[in-house]
């Protein structure tokens, strides 16, 4: 009886669900299984459609019910400011960035509805404001300690677990933490900062090991500091976007390496060493020794006035940051995760916890969660059991 039960929905906001999904009429229609006619006249906002029928939209559009039911379509959000640039010209997100923002946002919105209705699922947002003027040094220490970051954590923990370590820091402290794959010419990161909606970080896996992720995640979370989200790749060196680019890299290698420590380490294994005589198995070792990328052990080293190394041998050592690992003779054998763990180191461990809290307090049903996670139920079910094991799973050694 309830699929034959007949609601007014708005034409509007099935066209904006449709275009976040960049369909056409007659994609959209093959996906929901209508004729393209029919699906017009629903667009329209005079036909009544059925519970039954709005299900087949909310799955084949990756939406909730609640988010069709709307009145209006939310106000868009405006693409990400570009900070990445060659020279004095400008770049533009390619469509792989925007669709990786889209997905972002969608995730994002539905987060915020839910919160509306339960704010315990996540934490709220709690993000300091800085400027270009304010001091590195004092910044990443003020910040270190806002977010509990442990400054002996390297010495005991591997690459991977600081960055999963560093990653939920920034969840706790309210900010949405992403993982996704795109070209990464086309950047390393992107944040994002809209009205009334938990901050997003999202980090680029494309060739970034877990010591330039670590980076990449504080690189972003300094474009949140100066209020100033959107695209980057770190490697600006000249161009409008210079200032910006500059004060992120130096805050995100001093929250990394705080400077009391790397120069009892540099003093430890390299007193002996002149600045000009230092090489890239120098950086290289103090690069393993916090668990960082060598451009970030560079610029830190240059900041602390240890070595000017990062600008004798800047191309050598972008090249080991992306140089691939060595693949064992034979075949090739992809890795490929399963829809649901791959759904899960995604969005995160504090993202899935507030998933599985908003399912058991009803906030949401399963068939909201599938849909707005993109996961059949055989999968939502795989996503559910990494979210419970996750604080296990992510335990440092002692």
């Amino acid at each position: 009886m309830a699929a034959r039960q007949q609601i007014q929905i708005s034409g509007p906001v099935l066209r904006w669900a449709r275009g976040l999904r960049g369909y056409s009429l007659q994609k959209a229609a093959d996906a929901i299984g209508v004729p393209p006619s029919e699906l017009a006249a629903l667009e329209t906002g005079q036909n009544p459609i059925s519970l039954g029928r709005l299900d087949l939209v909310a799955q084949a559009y990756k939406q909730t019910r609640s988010a069709l039911l709307r009145a209006s379509p939310p106000a868009a959000a405006p693409p990400p400011q570009d900070f990445r640039s060659v020279g004095s010209a400008r770049l533009t997100a390619s469509e792989d960035v925007l669709l990786v923002v889209r997905e972002a946002r969608r995730i994002q919105r539905a987060l915020a509805d839910m919160l509306e209705v339960d704010p315990g699922l996540f934490p709220r947002a709690d993000v300091t404001t800085c400027t270009l003027d304010d001091d590195v040094e004092q910044a990443a220490k003020r910040e270190r300690k806002a977010l509990g970051l442990d400054p002996d954590l390297p010495s005991h923990a591997s690459a991977a677990q600081v960055y999963q370590a560093c990653r939920s820091l920034l969840e706790r402290r309210g900010i949405l933490v992403f993982q996704k794959k795109w070209p990464r010419s086309e950047g390393l990161g992107v944040s994002l900062l809209d009205a009334d909606r938990p901050p997003v970080i999202i980090v680029n896996t494309d060739r970034q090991n877990y010591q330039a992720r670590s980076f990449t995640l504080f690189h972003e979370y300094a474009h949140l500091l100066l209020r100033r989200p959107g695209v980057s790749d770190q490697q600006v060196r000249s161009g409008p976007h210079l200032p910006v680019e500059q004060w992120c890299n130096r805050v995100a290698a001093a929250m990394l390496m705080p400077r009391d420590v790397l120069l009892s380490v540099v003093a430890s294994r390299h007193a002996d060493l002149k600045p000009w005589q230092w090489d890239l198995s120098h950086v290289g070792s103090i690069a393993s020794r916090f668990r960082v990328s060598y451009m970030a052990a560079g610029i830190r080293l240059k900041q602390c006035g240890v070595t000017d190394a990062i600008d004798r041998m800047a191309h050598l050592i972008q090249a080991r940051d992306i140089e691939p690992h060595a693949q064992p003779p034979g075949p090739a054998r992809p890795f490929r995760r399963s829809p649901g763990r791959a759904r899960f180191y995604e969005v995160g461990p504090e993202v899935a916890d507030a998933f599985l809290k908003a399912l058991q307090a009803e906030v949401i049903d399963t068939r909201d969660a599938s849909a707005i996670l993109n996961l059949n139920h055989k999968s939502l079910d795989t996503f559910a059991e990494l979210a419970a094991q996750s604080q296990r799973a992510h335990a440092l050694p002692a």
